[in-house]
């Protein structure tokens, strides 16, 4: 069977069939990516998100060195508070964020070890020094 001996009808059938088909496998090929491209773009805000928390976590810590700071060089009691506050803060933003990333080990590991760090820092350092000034 040749080309140039069917007749008109099946060609244009023909003709026809080839674009939609291609449109059927572009639109396909269309929905797929969009699912990746939303699907990186939740990974992208999950990502943001923990950064904001994690950089939150950061300030309360250094809000907290930074009263302690000022109570070793003022010898107020009033400065001690920010130093409190920032303990409360800073232990519930680090079990908020575990509760974030709680199906990423690693990053929970990372999480559990800036939090010994934090807690040693406490018994070592800011604790015993608080209380020689005292």
């Amino acid at each position: 069977m040749n080309w140039s001996s069917l007749k008109t009808m099946p060609k244009i059938l023909v003709g026809m069939a080839i674009p939609l088909v291609l449109l059927v496998v572009i639109s396909l090929v269309s929905i797929t990516s969009i699912g990746n491209i939303s699907s990186a773009n939740k990974n992208v805000e999950d990502a943001h998100q923990t950064l904001e928390e994690m950089t939150a976590v950061i300030a309360s810590a250094v809000d907290m060195q930074t009263s302690m700071r000022g109570y070793l060089l003022a010898g107020q009691d009033s400065f001690l508070a920010p130093y409190e506050q920032g303990e409360q803060k800073t232990y519930a933003q680090i079990a908020a964020l575990k509760e974030h990333v709680g199906d990423n080990p690693e990053q929970l590991a990372l999480l559990d070890e800036a939090d010994a760090t934090l807690r040693e820092w406490q018994q070592e350092v800011t604790g015993p020094t608080i209380a020689l000034r005292r």
